[in-house]
């Protein structure tokens, strides 16, 4: 069923749908960050439950999961180590990973970190590679799509000696969902 796991602090919205089964449940790890598997599990998720336990679970400050107490509480360890404390809470000793874009990445670092746990792994559009140019992309765009004083605080993150992936760290914690929405999509109407 659905429920909140306190994972480092951070209340985290779990459901666990499906059939009970032997094998290894799926664990979907949406994208982001700030993403959500409302739409998920609603279209292609119905299908995966009817072969196996699935696990939904959104990351800390995602969809119906709580943020965090401080907005600098956000980083791939973290958030991997939410991920394994879920795993852990469930009482899974193995289980399938499926992450999509940034959750692809999350499901990469898990199964590095350990491996015994993960069955398989299935991963769509991971956002891996030239860590620094995709912080580089994300940054600039949230300039470009945050307003007023959000804008003006992102343009002084660039201004200063910061490494690019704290600065792009920071400046999402600065925008609202609308900037998010302007950045990620070309047209808010569909």
């Amino acid at each position: 069923g659905e429920r909140h796991i306190t994972v480092n602090g951070v209340r985290q919205w779990v459901r666990v749908a499906g059939p009970e089964r032997q094998t290894p449940p799926l664990i979907i790890v949406h994208g982001g960050p700030g993403g959500n598997l409302w739409t998920f599990e609603r279209t292609v998720g119905e299908r995966l439950e009817a072969d196996r336990p699935v696990v939904y679970w959104e990351q800390r400050g995602c969809g119906r999961s709580d943020l965090p107490a401080r907005p600098d509480d956000y980083s791939i360890p973290l958030l991997v180590s939410d991920l394994y404390g879920v795993i852990q809470a469930l009482g899974i000793e193995r289980c399938s990973l499926l992450g999509f874009s940034f959750g692809a990445e999350l499901a990469l670092e898990l199964t590095l970190a350990h491996p015994a746990h993960v069955d398989r792994l299935v991963l769509q559009c991971p956002s891996v590679g030239d860590r620094r140019r995709i912080a580089m992309v994300q940054l600039f765009g949230l300039l470009q799509s945050a307003r007023g004083d959000a804008q003006r605080r992102i343009q002084q993150l660039i201004e200063t000696d910061l490494p690019i992936e704290a600065a792009t760290e920071r400046a999402w914690s600065l925008v609202d969902s609308e900037a998010v929405d302007r950045l990620l999509f070309v047209s808010q109407e569909h």
